[in-house]
């Protein structure tokens, strides 16, 4: 009797692992199916996704992107999802980088989130990915200051959510950023300059978020550094704004 219902647990749990793998597999299919759609989507109608305020890009392309970006995703699937976000950053300059859109700032988000992947590929190729944002944001608007804010928040957003404590792993995803410009022949001088300074202000920004988050408990010790963590940035007015802000939220939180 023992014996057969040891035989049937395990029967049991065979086909729990079974089923398991049916829906992991079946997801990986569904998203690879929706990925295509979408990329016969954008190829098709490029010219009108690229007009100011285009309906079709906000709620049909950058949403479905930044959903399939912000859930948890298999390897395979994340390498094509990677080189369909390749693709969207090329083809679409002008909404990430001169219309006024919160796609960049989005996409830099998720970016720095998988910049602190376990899997060292994955980390690599959020690293080149965000590179490539970046490189496009220069040639398409002569500078990245775009970016150089986006990416500032979004550190400071992950540092909040506890998904940048302190990582050794993203700390070097942000110096390989940094390392792809200096082999980038294409790129003039200054630009690998710029870039090593922006990953150099991430870093500091890492710090004083963690800084600020060990004064959790003390509501007026928090307030009193996020208002001298933005006269840090005085000479960057929309990134001492940003500051500001976020001290203006975290007193409306405490009331």
């Amino acid at each position: 009797m023992k014996r057969k219902r040891a035989a049937l647990k395990d029967t049991t749990e065979d086909l729990g692992s079974v089923e398991k793998v049916k829906e992991a597999n079946l997801s990986r299919e569904v998203s690879m199916t929706v990925l295509d759609i979408l990329c016969q989507f954008m190829d098709d109608f490029t010219e009108q996704l690229n007009e100011p305020g285009s309906v079709y890009m906000d709620r049909i392309v950058a949403n479905v992107l930044l959903m399939l970006l912000g859930n948890n995703q298999c390897h395979s699937f994340l390498k094509a999802l990677f080189g369909t976000l390749r693709h969207f950053i090329v083809t679409f300059q002008e909404p990430l980088f001169k219309h006024t859109t919160p796609y960049c700032g989005d996409i830099t988000f998720e970016l720095l989130r998988y910049c602190n992947s376990p899997s060292s590929e994955i980390r690599s190729q959020a690293a080149a990915l965000m590179y490539l944002l970046i490189k496009t944001n220069y040639l398409a608007a002569g500078n990245f200051s775009r970016m150089k804010l986006q990416a500032t928040i979004g550190v400071n957003s992950l540092e909040r959510e506890g998904i940048a404590k302190a990582s050794t792993r993203f700390e070097a995803s942000l110096s390989a950023v940094a390392e792809f410009a200096k082999t980038d022949t294409e790129m003039p001088p200054d630009f690998s300059e710029q870039l090593t300074e922006l990953t150099e202000r991430l870093f500091t920004v890492l710090r004083d978020s963690i800084k600020i988050s060990q004064f959790a408990y003390d509501p007026e010790r928090t307030a009193d550094l996020y208002y001298q963590v933005s006269k840090g940035y005085t000479a960057s007015p929309d990134l001492r704004a940003s500051w500001l802000a976020t001290l203006s939220r975290f007193h409306s939180e405490v009331r």
